[in-house]
């Protein structure tokens, strides 16, 4: 039924038509990126990617990465790391405010969690930011707060709250729209899926529904959702199996659904 691992992050190549395009600025992890490679490319034009940044962080203190950035060899890496600990994505945003006809959000990346750090400041768990620890042989400061702990769920709702806001004043929570397809807890061949950073599908989705009624309870968003019954994870997928990485009709459904959206607004 459609309702209205690790995903790696890759350089994009951003399209300049504003004049023809629907101008997408996406805030989420690949599912969102790699939906957007199903959506009409005569019609829709990718301005702006931000990724691995939860809500708590861009709406937290900047924090301290505590590692060496530069052993991750590449540079799309290097700068979300650098966007996240800078708390970036209200600053991003704000630049192409005037240039966005479209953003499409989605939640997988806060599966990640977050260090919480002695001065308040706030880093997204994001797999680069683990690479960069891992290669430096230094830890990231900060007590790790866990996707869906109660502490995480606390902090999430007030950050939602500042993003909607900040929505709101750039004339944008109209042009939003959340993509919420449930993690397939089956591949296409049937095989069960594996978890991500500890999380079952099934527990994702149980997470995930919480915090997306905590968006529609703190005001009206379009959202498209994609229930159990359709999704399906690639067993030949790009970045790998995980639960997040859907068969090609999934991604179909969801970009069929937005375009859907567009034509009615």
């Amino acid at each position: 039924m459609v309702w209205a691992n690790v995903c790696p992050t890759t350089p994009v190549r951003l399209i300049l038509e504003p004049e023809i395009a629907i101008r997408t600025f996406i805030y989420g992890s690949c599912v969102s990126r790699d939906s957007f490679e199903y959506f009409d490319g005569d019609r829709y034009a990718l301005s702006a990617y931000v990724a691995r940044q939860s809500l708590i962080s861009a709406f937290g203190k900047a924090g301290d990465p505590g590692v060496d950035l530069s052993k991750l060899t590449s540079p799309f890496q290097r700068r979300i790391v650098q966007e996240d600990v800078a708390s970036g994505l209200s600053a991003r945003l704000r630049a192409k405010a005037r240039q966005v006809d479209l953003l499409l959000w989605d939640l997988v990346d806060e599966r990640l969690g977050v260090y919480i750090q002695d001065d308040g400041g706030v880093v997204t768990r994001s797999v680069e930011l683990l690479t960069a620890q891992r290669e430096s042989n230094r830890r990231v400061p900060g007590r790790l707060v866990a996707f869906d702990s109660r502490e995480h769920r606390e902090l999430w709702s007030v950050a939602v709250g500042r993003w909607l806001a900040l929505l709101r004043e750039l004339d944008l929570l109209e042009r939003t729209v959340l993509l919420a397809p449930a993690w397939a807890e089956r591949t296409t061949e049937g095989r069960r899926t594996p978890a991500s950073f500890g999380i079952s599908a099934k527990q994702a989705n149980r997470a995930t529904a919480g915090y997306v009624t905590t968006v529609r309870r703190q005001c009206r968003i379009r959202v498209i959702e994609i229930g159990q019954d359709l999704a399906r994870a690639a067993e030949g997928h790009k970045w790998g199996i995980a639960p997040f990485h859907y068969d090609a009709a999934v991604y179909r459904s969801i970009a069929s659904a937005v375009e859907d959206l567009e034509v009615a607004s």
